[in-house]
């Protein structure tokens, strides 16, 4: 009885990628995404910043 081969696929390799370019779009795709939250993540940092300060101040800041 004959053994059936079947193709090996190296580590890291998707869809015909070698792994530097799979890599290096997985590291574009992260850095994306997280300089998007970032971006978010400030403005809601400063709108509330601004609303507390002019809570306590009792002047609208804006």
């Amino acid at each position: 009885m004959g053994r059936t081969s079947f193709p090996i696929r190296t580590q890291g390799q998707v869809k015909g990628q070698p792994s530097t370019e799979l890599a290096a779009q997985i590291q574009h795709d992260h850095s994306d995404a997280v300089s998007k939250l970032s971006c978010e993540l400030k403005e809601e940092v400063f709108d509330e910043l601004f609303s507390l300060l002019s809570i306590t101040s009792g002047y609208p800041l804006f």
